[in-house]
């Protein structure tokens, strides 16, 4: 039996919620997938992406990183991004499908063709298991987290904004820090509170946790296999002002935290997962204060915005990250000079500059997102961090911006 990997991204959060910007943001993210060799121990046989990641980009990573999975596009309108909707049963039947988060309108359909789901999580764990209202409580007697409350659609979150502000303001389902908001100024009245979510279309109808505002230095986190209970990896996220996801540096530094404090969490939250009746890819979030306090911040139950940076350095590093000898840093939301930028060019003036990591020379810049409306994903690695760090300084000279510079969170400056 075959096994068919759906990028379906677009499923993390409510839908109708990603549209616009976020939704071209989403189209592009989704061939970073194409990194990805293996599933709950099964070779991928085919990847469904909702998005054509173009013959450059393809042949860049044949090139490269050796042979892919057969690639099947899926035509969604970025208006209503839901990959669900437009999948040929052909890709489907009597195949074994996984995605990047389990969604009941993906299993109807893979049930409607004849496939099934590898994990087949209920929709109710699936939303308990990454709900923000619902993590603290893996997180018991393991680290401490913030207390924070929940309040339902539009209404009840401004009401929480304008009694509790300041505050940080999270969505309760999405993922990447989609949504999220930070009053760091008392708001007057829960009518100023709607009005600004409100001008948000991502709020239309969601569910937002309101919490005290804690100022995390780092935010390192361990994703692991529920199923087969192995640690995959570490990493320590990129956020753009404390709020959306941007890149991560991998391995987590021992600096920030050590590797076995990360495994005895992950071990347990696997465990407790495990009694939900969860099975498959998820990560645990922790945020770490200046003073080295070390809280809970979140659990995602699917696949994270890390894996494909650990997938494409393990072709050439090997996949247990702690055996790597080198610092990783990515950046999937990286600013061209160039918006017209194409795949084939930025491949040109990354390889005539010597800055293109290949088998032969593992060190370098890798393409992980190809570019779209300005934007890019580059993973660079370095011997170490501070190699990794000014291969992303001679990358932003070449052909960056300067918001590259104002996102940057170098490992320790």
């Amino acid at each position: 039996m075959q096994t068919v990997y759906v990028s379906n991204i677009d499923a993390v959060g409510q839908r109708g919620h990603v549209r616009g910007g976020v939704a071209q943001r989403v189209l592009a993210i989704s061939c970073r997938s194409l990194f990805y060799t293996q599933t709950m121990g099964r070779r991928i046989d085919r990847i469904i992406l909702p998005a054509d990641p173009g013959q450059d980009f393809i042949a860049y990573l044949q090139a490269n990183f050796g042979p892919l999975p057969e690639v099947c596009i899926a035509a969604v309108n970025p208006d209503d991004l839901w990959i669900a909707d437009h999948l040929d049963p052909v890709w489907l039947r009597d195949c074994a499908v996984d995605s990047y988060i389990d969604d009941p309108d993906l299993t109807a359909c893979v049930q409607r063709a004849g496939g099934q789901m590898l994990t087949a999580n209920r929709p109710e764990v699936i939303r308990r298991v990454n709900h923000k209202g619902a993590f603290k409580a893996l997180f018991q007697g393991l680290v401490q987290t913030v207390p924070g409350e929940v309040g339902q659609g539009v209404e009840e979150v401004a009401a929480l904004v304008a009694a509790r502000a300041p505050c940080f303001l999270r969505m309760a389902l999405a993922g990447g820090g989609v949504g999220n908001l930070v009053f760091r100024t008392p708001v007057t009245a829960a009518e100023a509170a709607r009005q600004m979510l409100e001008a948000n279309s991502l709020w239309a109808g969601a569910d937002g946790l309101v919490e005290p505002i804690l100022d995390l230095r780092f935010s390192p986190g361990v994703a692991f296999e529920i199923g087969r209970n192995l640690p995959l990896y570490s990493f320590l996220q990129i956020t753009r002002r404390g709020c959306e996801y941007v890149g991560c540096w991998m391995p987590a530094p021992a600096e920030v935290i050590a590797r076995d404090d990360l495994d005895r969490i992950g071990g347990a939250i696997i465990a407790r997962l495990s009694e939900t009746g969860f099975r498959g890819e998820a990560d645990v979030d922790l945020g770490v204060t200046d003073t080295g306090e070390v809280y809970g911040f979140e659990i995602n139950g699917r696949k994270d915005g890390v894996r494909h940076v650990w997938e494409a350095v393990s072709r050439w590093h090997g996949r247990d990250e702690r055996q790597w000898r080198c610092a990783v840093k990515a950046v999937d939301t990286f600013h061209l000079r160039d918006a017209g930028l194409t795949t084939r060019a930025l491949l040109d003036r990354l390889g005539n500059a010597g800055l293109l990591a290949q088998a032969s020379s593992p060190y370098g810049v890798i393409l992980s997102i190809p570019p779209r409306q300005g934007l890019a994903g580059v993973i660079l690695i370095g011997k170490d961090s501070a190699e990794a760090q000014r291969r992303f300084l001679a990358l932003n000279d070449l052909i960056g911006t300067v918001d590259n510079l104002e996102e940057d969170q170098p490992l320790f400056p």
